[in-house]
């Protein structure tokens, strides 16, 4: 867990739950505001038509980033 400051943890958290609701959006759970995975590929500057796996290894990436600092 960054232990860095408060602003990469709570990043950090986001990232997880994105990452969690993706998972579930993946097997068909719907959410309200729209697609999480779309939202989350534009975020992490993928193509917005990018598949849930490519979204979430992206996002695993970017956790696993902000662990080794």
């Amino acid at each position: 867990f960054p232990s860095h400051d408060t602003r990469e943890q709570i990043e950090y958290i986001n990232l997880a739950r994105a990452k969690s609701a993706i998972k579930l959006e993946k097997v068909g759970l719907k959410s309200r505001g729209g697609s999480i995975r779309k939202m989350m590929a534009v975020k992490i500057g993928l193509k917005s038509n990018a598949s849930h796996d490519q979204v979430i290894e992206a996002i695993q990436n970017k956790m696993n980033e902000m662990l080794a600092k």
